[in-house]
């Protein structure tokens, strides 16, 4: 899988971490026939702070208030629809927030929200029904297991 980065904060976010990452999940994903094509295309990782992620949110979901994650599917006018998946959109300091409360690494969270974001270009949704919510979260805490067994810390530190 083909991915930028935007960062427009001031963390540092290794480039190198991102494509270990990248690799192992688009790897991961691959073996699902349905998602083999969609992996093949770009995808922004979007790097904000959270009073852009909050008026982000409340542009797109009408909700006025910070969140981790957004996905943004598609290409829309600016990229060729075939080439680009979309954009993940992180806001840092839930990135940092969060690895905190769930007693985390920042690797490990930014991981879990990274595979998150990427569910939600993949089609998956969380919010329609309960369903739906069970069968994303079932793949996304496998994947996530499959990434710290391919021990996260360890690439992460290796930036």
């Amino acid at each position: 899988m083909q991915f930028y980065v935007v960062n427009n904060t001031k963390w540092r976010v290794s480039e190198v971490f991102l494509k270990w990452l990248l690799k192992h999940v688009s790897k991961d994903l691959a073996k699902t026939a349905k998602h083999r094509k969609a992996l093949k295309k770009q995808v922004g990782i979007v790097f904000i702070d959270k009073k852009a992620m909050r008026k982000l949110n409340k542009q797109y979901r009408q909700k006025d208030k910070v969140t981790d994650v957004l996905s943004f599917a598609g290409g829309g006018e600016v990229m060729d629809d075939d080439a680009f998946l979309g954009d993940i959109v992180l806001c840092v300091e839930q990135v940092k927030k969060q690895a905190e409360e769930h007693d985390l690494h920042v690797s490990e969270e930014l991981s879990y929200l990274v595979l998150h974001g990427l569910l939600h270009l993949l089609g998956y949704d969380h919010e329609e029904n309960e369903a739906q919510a069970k069968k994303m979260f079932r793949i996304q805490d496998k994947l996530f297991a499959d990434l710290q067994d391919r021990d996260i810390l360890k690439a992460f530190r290796k930036r």
